[in-house]
């Protein structure tokens, strides 16, 4: 656009006569496409600073890479297989690990207060170790026979407490598994009684609703297994690219082996965050959308109000195509003005929201993360400014269309 349709789009725009209604209604246009966008921005900050300390709760307390057999039913010699990640550049850290289903209870009532969950069973938890769980002070936790660590969404329901001195959790836990064993009355589920040892969180709600911690040894017992493990547990130093460690591991490995990565095993919980998202984005998005009707109610009262002018303007040799131009600049330069202005509220927003800990001490996290990823923000920007400049395609293609002498002989 050229300097003629930048100059007179200018001054219809902002044009600060008293009965000049059309200026007003360019700032409450401007006003609309800033608040959808300082809007989308905020929200789009937040939302991907959540995702974020999700994923980063789900690779501390999930594989980054599962190897199991073929048929993913375990691995009843997994020292081979350790031997080789321990080895392997890019792995950190590679134990194997049982982890199996059972039921919670407390007493002798076989009949009701069971609560279901895993037991997982490692030696050592803390710091460095496969689940990062550090005891008090920062100390690793040694798990020894019989003993059990639990979450607070085991330990409530199951009405434990601790006992008069303070040193230890009663009653013992009760563990009922799904394998048989024979028994005088016949063949009955393996139950195994534990005792209490303390409590773990790890904030992710669905790992600590159902995970129950123990001793590898303890877990064979439990499970009478004598050897092997359920899966072998690697940590890699680049935890959000697992995927090629995943075809370097194959290829080292060979055929036999089932390898699958944190982002495999969650598949359906990343979708849903990645749906959720999607539709936050085109609900949000609405705003802008409905700001643009503002912009075609600007650039359609601004023909009516200028009719006799885009006549004399046509009358002196101005093109069809200067005149189009001239609207669309207009309608353009709204959306240039709302969109660079809610980009400055929004990403103030966003520092206002990161700073504040408006959510100290609720959901279990200490302030409410956000993250600007300028992908996100240009795409918002992108789609601000490209909505604005095609509400301003109709009126500007009406006003090119105007005939001269009846805009002349307009009242």
């Amino acid at each position: 656009m050229g300097y003629f349709e930048r100059f007179i789009s200018r001054r219809h725009l902002f044009n600060l006569e008293k009965k000049a209604l059309v200026s007003v209604i360019t700032f409450i246009s401007i006003f609309g496409v800033t608040v959808g966008v300082a809007a989308l921005i905020i929200v789009t900050g937040v939302i991907d600073g959540i995702d974020r300390q999700i994923i980063s709760r789900i690779i501390e307390v999930y594989p980054h890479l599962k190897i199991t057999d073929s048929e993913g039913r375990g691995l009843a010699e997994p020292e081979g297989v350790l031997e080789t990640l321990h080895t392997f550049d890019g792995v950190a850290l590679a134990e194997g690990v049982v982890n199996k289903q059972v039921l919670f209870s407390t007493g002798d009532d076989r009949s009701g207060g069971r609560v279901p969950g895993r037991l997982i069973g490692v030696d050592e938890l803390g710091h460095g170790q496969l689940y990062d769980i550090p005891g008090r002070g920062g100390t690793t936790i040694r798990l020894g026979p019989k003993q059990v660590l639990l979450s607070p969404q085991l330990f409530m329901p199951l009405e434990i407490h601790m006992d008069a001195a303070g040193r230890s959790y009663e009653p013992p836990v009760t563990v009922t598994t799904g394998i048989l064993a024979r028994t005088p009355n016949g063949r009955m589920p393996r139950r195994r009684k534990l005792n209490v040892i303390g409590v773990y969180q790890t904030g992710l709600f669905e790992f600590d609703q159902v995970s129950a911690f123990v001793s590898t040894d303890t877990a064979r017992k439990v499970f009478g297994m004598a050897s092997g493990v359920d899966y072998v547990h690697v940590k890699i130093d680049e935890p959000f690219e697992p995927g090629r460690i995943k075809e370097r591991l194959a290829a080292a490995l060979g055929p036999g082996y089932s390898i699958t990565t944190w982002a495999e095993d969650n598949g359906e919980f990343f979708q849903a965050l990645k749906l959720e998202k999607i539709g936050l984005f085109v609900i949000l998005l609405l705003v802008v959308i409905v700001a643009s009707f503002n912009i075609i109610g600007t650039l359609i009262l601004m023909v009516i109000e200028k009719t006799r002018e885009i006549g004399v303007l046509k009358s002196l040799g101005a093109s069809e195509r200067m005149i189009r131009g001239t609207f669309m600049n207009s309608g353009l330069t709204i959306g240039l003005l709302g969109t660079a202005a809610g980009l400055v509220i929004g990403l103030l927003g966003c520092v206002f929201v990161r700073e504040s800990n408006l959510v100290s001490g609720m959901l279990m996290i200490e302030e409410l993360p956000v993250v600007i990823k300028p992908v996100s923000v240009a795409l918002i920007a992108g789609a601000s400014i490209l909505i604005s400049f095609v509400a301003g395609l109709f009126p500007a293609t009406q006003a090119a269309r105007l005939d001269p002498v009846r805009a002349l002989a307009h009242e």
